[in-house]
């Protein structure tokens, strides 16, 4: 996405802020050529963006300020939470630019916002790629996390992350895989989990088939389902519990995908898993090219009635990318969560908790955000204002990783790595005020 002239030339510090409180915020420009000039006179206008007659204070003021250290500073109580636009225009010169800030209510107000995808594959199944080259080609777009889901196989996403074990790069790599249970055509993503899903039941099938039986014996939502549906419908319950007990978070993938035979997984089976939700989060947005994305459609239909029906649980969007620079879906479908912090348990969480939307943003057309009201205003607000920088940031560590790897851990990439650390960082804090 471009970058706003507001966004490049200028910092708002704090550009989010907590609702319903005073708060003193300072725009300062960047370039002193074509900045605010000190000593001079602007006329500055404030309006809250959600129009309402029941503010405790007018939905809009005017106040004239004088600008010092290339900085214009004014405080205001920002009600609600909403976006917030300040007009700032030149009285002694010609200057007419329009910032945007945003308050947050406290539950959301300090969460990290990060991007990602859950759901990507290497040579090691049926990807292009080499493990080690996708987490570079994600931080280069701007992701925050990542994990490798080869089907059946835990150890590339292990391989992917021991290729950066040495190197400083803040890009959050989780271990993880796409799980296929003998005789279970659902598929299910492990994200996280300390465990591969896949080896445990190759290596205890005993173990695995018995504790099967035995949910079929005592689980008494499974006598909803009939036919060979139960039995799906059970291992399906075994792995989300085995991944959840792991420290993971168990994903229902793709559930409108449409094969020559046609959709992927029994109707009764896809009901189930709705109706009960033994998985964490299900895939909302899936990765789906442009003659196939009215799966996508379905998805978020279904995902409708259940909200209406009083069920609610995770969302995710994913690529299920299966190369970073041939295929089409890399980057065209992601995840943004809100994040009591930056590391991966804090992804899975906010997550489980409902702090995240899905986001489909195919090449030349327009972003679509999904998921809760507010998360999708927010969002569409860190988009326009946030984003941007944030993906620049990453893009030059992306580029670094790439160096590090291909070049046997390349000394030089790693120092500019060591130098970069942590600007991501920094510019969180930035726009938070911390």
């Amino acid at each position: 996405m471009a970058v706003k002239e507001t966004v490049r030339y200028f910092r708002v510090t704090p550009q989010i802020v907590p609702a319903d409180q005073e708060t003193t915020v300072t725009i300062q420009s960047l370039d002193p050529r074509n900045g605010f000039q000190d000593g001079k006179r602007y006329r500055l206008r404030y309006f809250a963006v959600d129009r309402s007659d029941n503010l405790p204070a007018p939905l809009w003021r005017e106040q004239e300020v004088v600008a010092a250290a290339r900085s214009i500073t004014f405080t205001q109580r920002f009600y609600g939470e909403q976006e917030h636009y300040v007009d700032i225009e030149g009285i002694d010169v010609t200057k007419n630019l329009r910032f945007s800030i945003y308050s947050l209510a406290p539950d959301l107000f300090g969460k990290v916002p990060m991007k990602g995808d859950f759901h990507m594959h290497s040579n090691n199944s049926d990807g292009a790629d080499y493990a080690p080259h996708v987490p570079a080609m994600c931080r280069k777009i701007g992701f925050d996390f990542m994990a490798l889901t080869d089907h059946r196989q835990y150890a590339p996403s292990l391989e992917a992350i021991a290729a950066y074990e040495d190197a400083p790069v803040d890009l959050i790599m989780m271990p993880g895989e796409e799980v296929h249970p003998e005789g279970n055509h659902v598929h299910m993503i492990n994200f996280g989990a300390k465990i591969s899903i896949n080896d445990y039941m190759r290596e205890h099938p005993a173990e695995y088939a018995g504790e099967v039986q035995e949910l079929l014996r005592t689980e008494k939502s499974l006598e909803e389902v009939s036919g060979m549906g139960r039995e799906v419908c059970a291992s399906c319950l075994w792995c989300f519990r085995k991944i959840r007990e792991n420290g993971g978070l168990g994903i229902f993938c793709h559930p409108f995908w449409y094969i020559p035979e046609g959709c992927q997984d029994l109707k009764e089976v896809n009901e189930y898993l709705f109706r009960h939700t033994p998985q964490d989060a299900e895939e909302l947005i899936g990765g789906y090219y442009k003659n196939q994305t009215f799966s996508n459609d379905l998805e978020i239909a279904r995902f409708l009635q259940s909200y209406w029906e009083g069920s609610r649980r995770g969302i995710v969007g994913v690529s299920d990318a299966h190369a970073t620079e041939q295929d089409e879906l890399f980057g065209w479908y992601y995840t943004i969560v809100f994040a009591d912090e930056a590391s991966g348990s804090g992804v899975i969480d906010a997550v489980k908790q409902g702090f995240s939307v899905a986001v489909t943003h195919l090449p030349g057309e327009t972003m679509h955000i999904y998921g809760e009201f507010r998360l999708v205003k927010y969002a569409h607000f860190l988009a326009a204002n946030y984003f941007p920088l944030h993906d620049e940031m990453c893009a030059e560590e992306g580029y670094l990783m790439y160096r590090y790897w291909s070049g046997q851990k390349d000394r030089t990439a790693a120092e500019c790595l060591r130098l970069l650390q942590g600007q991501t960082g920094r510019y969180y804090k930035n726009v938070f005020g911390k």
